[in-house]
């Protein structure tokens, strides 16, 4: 065996593992530095162990703790209060790693142990993997200390991975984060143990209630088949009696579903999205599964459905599993199933939930949007549209002599736009834009898809900033207004009415306090 670095310049580690000596032969005088000849091997050969090392020089340690199969990231250390022991708490190291985590590329771990100050000393065995979370999606967890929760640190995490992190069909933003959960430590039989619980607050946005007791589940009969929904909080104990398999399956319908179901043979609590409508590719696990230990036989599970994702914590939270979905949004059926036998449930509530946005934050007295093309979507900065190329959304509102204004926001390079006196496809009609990338104020038209430049202005335009950007229209007059500042002025009687919207071109734009005045509103 012979390790060999023939790297120059920089830093780094070499680690090495399954250390093999034999005690025949002699070792060599001199020894090659070259990785591509081999060794003569050794003939009758014994293994043995290497028991005492004496340091030299540099640094060493005795191994890596925990899971090292993939980069270490976000490390975070905080006391965590001990449930059942007052005044106890104990020292959390949280690492996140990329990849090899428990469903596959990135994810999270914990050590639990001392810390003097300077050096931090894990309690359990080196080798001792402790899984932050059994789902594909929790990473980088942030955690807040003194929020009032009783000395419990809060936290949440990056909610994705980075298997796919960027690909997953979101828009216009992509990922989110895992709502906040409460942490402590609870005392089981292979040791202490991180256990998260939603925040209490997330009761504020329960809407109708579902409640069920003492119901056996039946194979092929669903005691849920009246309920749907794609914001939901449910939350369960049952036992799997004979049944093989007990759970539930969200967002159910045109053969798409998640499951969230439990195993007692395998004594796992999995979620299985491989029906959730998303292929997320070949490096991450289609099934996620998370060891449990059931009480007298019963299980508890809550989880928290979201239009894209699905928090459940297992048994009080002793073990937690996090994943998005992308399922279409007509699927929002719900079934409480059992296979190869009856269970039993004992308890069940159900809740749907209410937005946490409220009263949109976009101002404006249109409605009716229809996307054509691109991303679009209601963020706290106003409508945002995000295309490589061109893309349009269309309001329901129709004009022929108005005023049509908005404050405009490109991100970055490229343009955002008023579209006006267009069809429902936005293959006809007038854009007024303000273009970033070339410094141009500009107004075209679009007669079946191929565009003329009516009349355009250069000037010096910024990416970050807002603008005013108006354009009036009578008869066959357009103006178009940039900061209140009549910057451009055509004629033109192509067209005489139809929709407005908005374009944006190779950028992400938003727009906010959106405004049609005219007699002909409709």
């Amino acid at each position: 065996m012979k390790v060999v670095d023939n790297k120059t310049g920089g830093w780094g580690h070499i680690n090495v593992d399954d250390f093999h000596v034999y005690n025949q032969g002699s070792l060599p005088i001199v020894v090659d530095n070259d990785p591509t000849k081999a060794d003569t091997p050794f003939v009758g050969k014994k293994k043995g162990l290497i028991k005492e090392w004496d340091f030299i020089n540099g640094e060493w340690t005795e191994g890596t703790q925990g899971s090292y199969s993939g980069v270490w990231e976000c490390p975070e250390l905080i006391q965590v209060p001990v449930e059942g022991k007052s005044n106890k708490k104990k020292w959390v190291l949280s690492v996140s790693i990329n990849d090899g985590a428990a469903a596959g590329g990135s994810g999270m771990q914990y050590f639990v142990g001392d810390f003097d100050g300077k050096k931090f000393t894990n309690n359990n065995s080196s080798d001792k993997v402790l899984w932050t979370d059994y789902g594909a999606d929790f990473y980088a967890g942030v955690t807040w200390n003194n929020t009032g929760n009783k000395g419990k640190p809060l936290w949440l995490g990056w909610m994705s991975n980075w298997q796919y992190a960027n690909d997953t069909p979101t828009s216009p933003w992509r990922s989110s984060t895992t709502v906040p959960r409460e942490l402590s430590l609870v005392q089981t039989e292979k040791g202490l143990q991180l256990k998260q619980t939603p925040v209490q607050q997330l009761i504020t946005l329960r809407d109708k209630g579902l409640k069920l007791s003492n119901q056996s589940i039946i194979p092929g009969k669903n005691l849920l088949k009246n309920v749907k929904g794609d914001t939901l909080e449910i939350e369960a104990e049952f036992s799997a009696n004979k049944a093989s398999e007990v759970g539930f399956k969200v967002r159910n319908g045109n053969d798409q579903y998640t499951t969230i179901g439990y195993n007692p043979s395998n004594e796992t609590v999995f979620i299985d999205r491989t029906h959730s409508g998303y292929d997320f590719g070949p490096n991450v696990k289609k099934i996620h599964e998370a060891p449990v230990q059931n009480t007298n036989g019963k299980v508890k599970l809550k989880f928290l459905l979201d239009r894209s994702s699905i928090e459940v914590f297992v048994n009080e939270g002793k073990q937690v599993l996090t994943d998005q979905i992308f399922s279409s949004p007509e699927n929002q059926g719900v079934e409480l199933y059992s296979l190869g036998g009856t269970a039993h449930l004992d308890t069940l509530e159900m809740y749907t939930l209410k937005s946490i946005w409220g009263i949109s934050p976009i101002v404006s007295n249109l409605s009716g949007w229809t996307t054509i093309n691109g991303e679009w979507g209601d963020t706290r900065e106003g409508k945002q549209g995000r295309s490589d190329s061109d893309s349009f959304i269309v309001a329901s509102q129709t004009a022929s002599d108005f005023t049509y204004k908005t404050e405009v926001k490109v991100l970055n390079e490229g343009a955002g736009a008023l579209l006006f006196r267009a069809d429902e496809k936005a293959e006809n009609g007038y854009i007024a834009t303000v273009d970033v990338r070339n410094d141009i104020l500009k107004l075209f038209k679009i007669v079946d898809g191929k565009i003329e430049v009516l009349q355009e202005e250069h000037m010096v335009l910024n990416p970050n900033q807002t603008y005013k950007l108006k354009v009036t229209a009578k008869g066959s007059l357009i103006q178009t207004y940039l900061d209140d500042n009549l910057i451009l002025e055509k004629s033109d009687t192509t067209f005489n009415n139809g929709r407005v919207g908005l374009n944006v071109w190779n950028s992400t734009t938003v727009f906010n306090h959106l405004s049609l005045e005219t007699q002909n509103k409709k």
